[in-house]
């Protein structure tokens, strides 16, 4: 499961779905029900990555299938990450903003909801394409206050772009100037698979999703 999923923030989005395919094999093959959505995560948001939104949204409606009766609420949470970045992929910010606060409130990345962190630039993204800019920022603020940067140099990316972009930064851009020693030996780790281009936060998103 874990692997699967580094290798998707990896971008080695083949691997991840393979090893998405078999795990769900094994959770059918060994009656491991529960593991199951997990599988269907991490291609649900490989397709969205991949801009299949209809794909994706097969996945997380086979998720919410099984989580909602069962009241499995981490799942359902997953499911919503999957969909917010789908949404934003096909050009609905509006649908994306409304999936990314189901996670979570703007300007609070909520407490033991791991999926909320992931989940963070896709609601800044989300506000500022819907005119949200001051959630957007709040948002960013609160990605800041969370300690979440501290955790990785992934997320220490992904706060710094998110500040930047809904204007809580220095302004200049110059998200690998700012990188803690830590946070930019782990950039290298990332860019032999995508390009780094923090002007930007939807291609900023390559690096971090």
């Amino acid at each position: 499961m874990h692997l699967g999923l580094d290798y998707y923030h990896l971008g080695r989005w083949d691997d991840a779905a393979q090893l998405a395919v078999e795990g769900h094999t094994l959770c059918a093959d060994h009656d491991y029900r529960f593991y199951a959505w997990y599988f269907h995560y991490i291609q649900a948001v490989v397709a969205a990555a991949r801009g299949d939104a209809e794909t994706s949204a097969a996945l997380t409606e086979e998720i919410a299938r099984w989580a909602t009766p069962r009241g499995a609420h981490g799942a359902q949470f997953f499911a919503g990450h999957a969909r917010a970045l789908a949404a934003l992929g096909d050009g609905d910010p509006e649908a994306a903003y409304q999936h990314a606060c189901a996670l979570g409130a703007p300007g609070t990345v909520t407490p033991y909801v791991t999926i909320a962190m992931w989940g963070a630039m896709d609601l800044v993204e989300a506000a500022l394409r819907t005119g949200r800019n001051e959630e957007a920022a709040a948002h960013a603020s609160a990605m800041r206050a969370s300690a979440m940067a501290e955790l990785s140099s992934r997320l220490e990316l992904m706060v710094l772009a998110c500040e930047d972009c809904a204007g809580g930064g220095d302004g200049d851009f110059g998200i690998g100037t700012r990188l803690s020693p830590k946070g930019a030996a782990g950039a290298l780790r990332l860019l032999p698979v995508n390009t780094v281009a923090p002007h930007s936060i939807g291609i900023t998103r390559s690096i971090c999703h």
